[in-house]
């Protein structure tokens, strides 16, 4: 769904969802949550009362419990070797605090009460009632593209963690 004016409603109960953003139909959002404008969220389950400022990208399977506060411009990724065949989204557990501008990568959970400090790049689990930051670094080479498409091929052939 397209959101242009505001959406006080979502399966029957208040939520507040400002547009212009994009909601997808299967997307599960409990009571009382309040979603920015120029959001993208797709087939997700989001707790009750989450506060999610504008500009936040919320990709297909993540899940994120009950008030959380998700900062503006958070960006959040299901996929751990773009474009991969297979899926890893984040959890997101309750009570936690993910900065703006910050970047959660794929499968990482984020403990309950946990708080993730603004511009963190994440790229390993969060345990509870933990502070994590980073410093941000410049982009610097890692591998060649050969080897990173033998990395996506051995993560597709690996079993999802439960």
């Amino acid at each position: 769904m397209i959101v242009i004016d505001p959406v006080r409603d979502w399966g029957g109960h208040p939520v507040l969802i400002y547009g212009p953003s994009y909601v997808s139909d299967a997307a599960k959002i409990g009571r009382g949550t309040k979603i920015g404008a120029f959001c993208d969220i797709s087939s997700v389950i989001i707790g009750e009362n989450c506060n999610i400022q504008c500009h936040v990208s919320i990709p297909t399977g993540t899940i994120i419990g009950n008030n959380v506060f998700i900062g503006p411009g958070v960006k959040i990724l299901n996929d751990l070797y773009p474009v991969s065949k297979r899926l890893t989204p984040p959890t997101i557990h309750n009570e936690a605090i993910l900065g703006g501008g910050c970047i959660i990568n794929p499968g990482v959970v984020v403990g309950q009460n946990s708080v993730v400090c603004s511009g963190a790049l994440v790229t390993g689990d969060v345990p509870p009632d933990t502070v994590y930051m980073s410093k941000t670094l410049p982009a610097t080479h890692h591998c060649s593209r050969q080897s990173y498409n033998q990395k996506q091929r051995r993560h597709e052939k690996r079993k999802p963690r439960l």
